[in-house]
């Protein structure tokens, strides 16, 4: 990878990081439980930590101290600037939570995130399943919402 890394980052204005994706940092935050977090991150030289933060997602508190704690674990790394968090998956399902729970818990994941300086990116996903084989009436609500925004700007 660092032969690949090396000959994309000569390009001009393009920069290639290495990332590592955690989970479950909430019950290392909260009940001292050791994680990935814990007993990899600091033992790697990593660019920056993905998060999956299904489990802090839902209260803007905890994930806050989530996303401080994750920062806290990552060595110095010369030349990287700035916070070396970002959100690599949240959501809810809408069918289960609701409209407002989810439309509530997107809002403070992504308020709270880009207040701590979280970095900004990614896509939707969801594995293969009906959605990516043109069944219309298998997307709705937030996503069909989003997916007819993309089609109308492009």
């Amino acid at each position: 990878m660092s032969i690949g890394r090396g000959a994309i980052s000569a390009k001009k204005g393009v920069h290639v990081l290495h990332a590592l994706e955690v989970n479950h940092v909430k019950s290392s935050v909260m009940d001292g439980k050791r994680n990935v977090i814990d007993r990899v991150v600091p033992q790697t030289n990593v660019d920056l930590v993905s998060y999956s933060c299904y489990d802090a997602q839902r209260d803007p508190r905890i994930f806050l101290a989530c996303l401080q704690y994750m920062a806290a674990a990552l060595k110095p790394k010369p030349g990287i600037d700035g916070n070396r968090v970002m959100i690599g998956e949240f959501g809810l399902p809408e069918t289960a939570a609701g409209l407002d729970a989810v439309q509530c818990t997107l809002t403070d994941v992504v308020d709270v995130s880009l207040a701590f300086g979280c970095h900004v990116g990614g896509m939707t996903s969801g594995g293969l399943g009906e959605t990516d084989i043109g069944q219309l009436n298998t997307v709705a609500g937030m996503a069909r919402e989003f997916y007819q925004r993309v089609y109308a700007y492009y």
